[in-house]
């Protein structure tokens, strides 16, 4: 399975628009959004994007995302999953989303016996860690950075791809 992975869109639609659209003609079969979504109208772009084409799209609140009750309000049956941290399985490999800003959390996952990888966000810098037993892996941002990126990571090979946004 391709998983598409994005995090730290902060607001901006139009980017957010094309790093969805990056993911998807790259082949993503499912999307992970590593927090701080920041708008509801992300969340409705996003949701625009993949209605239709039986895409799943789990998403994190991030530290900016904390406080915004749109977010946590969010009507589901638009194909998007948000919470605090999020779970799943792909090709039997299980995995966690957290946005990265909970040190204690982060570090507790990323030792967890029974993760194959942890998708997290915050830093605003793609990172390919396998110090530990879990491959931690960080897409980037896709604002508000001066290289803004998504990943692509093929479950079946464990190919990651980074794939840079136009600025």
């Amino acid at each position: 399975m391709k998983l598409g992975i994005l995090s730290d869109t902060h607001g901006n639609v139009a980017r957010t628009r094309t790093a969805i659209q990056l993911l998807l003609d790259a082949g993503a079969e499912r999307l992970l959004h590593c927090g701080d979504v920041e708008g509801e109208d992300v969340l409705y772009a996003m949701a625009s994007l993949i209605e239709g084409r039986g895409i799943e799209l789990q998403a994190v609140f991030g530290n900016v995302d904390e406080y915004d009750h749109s977010l946590k309000q969010f009507p589901m049956g638009l194909g998007i999953s948000i919470k605090r941290v999020q779970f799943g399985n792909a090709n039997g490999k299980e995995y966690a989303i957290a946005h990265g800003h909970e040190w204690r959390k982060l570090e507790e996952l990323s030792t967890s016996p029974n993760l194959s990888y942890l998708f997290t966000g915050h830093t605003h810098r793609a990172q390919d860690d396998q110090s530990g037993p879990v491959r931690v892996i960080n897409p980037g941002a896709v604002n508000n950075t001066s290289l803004p990126s998504v990943a692509v990571l093929d479950t079946e090979t464990d190919e990651l791809n980074f794939i840079s946004l136009p600025l």
